[in-house]
């Protein structure tokens, strides 16, 4: 990604400042796809970059309305009655 681009993109988010890299932003390059880019003394460096879709299961996952983005999943259900560790017990 150029500067120009950058900074004439609307489908930005400032997530921080790394002293190593610069000013950090999320970036929307194309439908649903993104980047994660540093902003050091005029230069733009990707750090990561990666798609992102939405999946629908109903049925094949027992019934519950889940969506999955990206790998996440979004739904329902809630993480305090299952056995996952969230590392919060002593």
């Amino acid at each position: 990604m150029q500067y120009q681009s950058f900074k004439c993109n609307s489908q930005k988010e400032y997530l921080g400042y790394c002293e190593q890299k610069g000013f950090i932003y999320s970036v929307q390059m194309d439908v649903n796809q993104f980047a994660v880019v540093a902003l050091f003394n005029g230069k733009i460096t990707t750090l990561i970059s990666y798609t992102a879709g939405k999946t629908i299961y109903g049925v094949l996952k027992g019934g519950d309305n889940v969506e999955e983005y990206g790998g996440a999943y979004c739904g329902e259900r809630s993480l305090e009655d299952s056995d996952v560790d969230d590392g919060q017990s002593s």
